[in-house]
């Protein structure tokens, strides 16, 4: 994020510009409110940090001239007053809320790390760091991530017991056409013996491990039946030697 930190206290203008680049923000810094506006008005800016009591001009009519001027930047206040009135006063002329008190009690005091937090009615994700001088809270919405979260789980809640029930027929299916060129050559190898030998197991068109077992079978009873001719032929042939008369 671009950020702007108008504060005419140089240290503490100073300690939240390392803290915010740290994170890998660019930030900006003015010590006075005229000073700030020229930022404005040059620059687009993600968040503004705006101090109230500033030299020049101080922060609620510097709030209230970007206000006036329909720039929509948000806008954190920094500010000593605890009184009501000044609070309501920032707010009424644009300001954010007092994040401390939209916070969970004792925020800041958790261990450095990512949070969910719900402020105001919105969803922030919150990451907090911590410094020698303290801790840091930098936030961004993201309530649309929620959502899209709730309404894909909404529709995962239908879609994955179709999709297991289309997976398991699927695989049912798949597993039967599989099986079809199994079963063609179990019931073929049910018609071939050895005074059947002229039956062959079915031509498998796959390059797989099962087309060349079918290619090797077909090969072997290819020679058992040359094999069994062969013997036939010379049974054949010792018998009529056997009944044909010799002349001595």
């Amino acid at each position: 994020m671009r950020i702007l930190v108008i504060e005419d206290e140089k240290e503490v203008a100073d300690l939240v510009r390392r803290a915010m680049a740290e994170e890998s923000h660019a930030v900006d810094v003015a010590h006075d409110g005229l000073t700030g506006e020229d930022f404005i008005a040059s620059e687009t800016y993600d968040l503004i940090i705006l101090d109230i009591m500033l030299p020049k001009k101080d922060g609620l009519a510097v709030l209230k001239t970007l206000r006036k001027e329909e720039i929509a930047t948000p806008v954190l206040l920094l500010t000593a007053r605890d009184e009501v009135p000044d609070r309501v006063k920032g707010l009424d002329d644009g300001g954010l809320k007092n994040a401390q008190e939209l916070l969970p009690h004792d925020f800041l005091g958790r261990r450095a790390g990512n949070y969910n937090v719900l402020l105001d009615e919105h969803r922030y994700r919150v990451r907090v760091f911590r410094r020698l001088w303290g801790a840091v809270a930098v936030g961004v919405e993201n309530e649309t991530i929620f959502r899209v979260a709730k309404e894909a789980g909404e529709i995962l809640v239908w879609i994955v017991p179709f999709a297991l029930i289309f997976a398991a027929t699927g695989g049912w299916l798949l597993a039967k056409l599989a099986m079809r060129p199994v079963l063609a050559a179990a019931k073929a190898a049910e018609t071939i013996s050895v005074t059947n030998l002229k039956n062959r197991l079915p031509v498998y068109a796959g390059k797989d491990e099962f087309g060349k077992l079918v290619a090797t079978l077909n090969h072997m009873i290819a020679h058992l039946q040359d094999g069994v001719n062969r013997l036939q032929q010379f049974t054949q042939d010792a018998a009529h030697e056997l009944r044909t008369p010799r002349c001595k």
